[in-house]
């Protein structure tokens, strides 16, 4: 499991930091800035003067990871919970509002289908109640039910879509993810 998060700490390095140099002239990015330990509190984002009301997203990377949720009666509930980071034109991670729709797939049999057998919507009137800075500066944190704990193995497809406030629409990768369980 250790090998994923390497894996996918990997990714978003090589994602953000793209063709950039690492050389000090070019302090811009998240990367540099963590690296040269500095921290991505909100409170540090604000004193360096990098915060924005809202930005236009231009791209979005999502991590997921599979978990699990129990509600005050005990009932528990297998999903994935997936933390969104927007990136502008320029590739640096904003602060942005608008509505986030996950379009989920069951992809566990031969059969691929077109249409989503769920379909979340995070609407752009609480879209900021998701919001949570992090070391590498503004993302959101969503949690995406998909069935009872304690079924078969599944195997799910996720994809993620932004509206911005600006009707600009962002695509996020396909991510074809497992669901833990007996096997089928």
């Amino acid at each position: 499991m250790e090998w994923r998060y390497i894996l996918v700490l990997t990714a978003l390095i090589a994602i953000q930091t793209g063709c950039r140099s690492l050389s000090p002239n070019n302090t811009g990015s998240p990367i540099e800035k963590i690296a040269a330990g500095l921290q991505g509190s909100e409170s540090d984002l604000v004193a360096r003067g990098e915060q924005t009301p809202t930005s236009q997203a231009a791209r979005m990377v999502v991590i997921w990871k599979e978990n699990v949720l129990q509600t005050d009666s005990g009932h528990r509930k297998q999903g994935f919970s997936g933390r969104v980071y927007f990136h502008d034109a320029a590739g640096e991670i904003v602060k942005v509002n608008g509505q986030l729709n996950i379009y989920g797939y069951d992809d566990t049999g031969e059969i691929r289908k077109r249409v989503p057998d769920k379909h979340f919507i995070f609407e752009a009137s609480n879209f900021e109640t998701h919001y949570s800075p992090t070391d590498l500066g503004h993302s959101y944190a969503f949690w995406v039910p998909w069935c009872d704990y304690g079924g078969i193995r599944k195997m799910i497809t996720l994809v993620p879509v932004f509206k911005g406030a600006n009707n600009r629409i962002v695509e996020g990768s396909a991510d074809y993810l497992s669901l833990s369980g007996k096997a089928p």
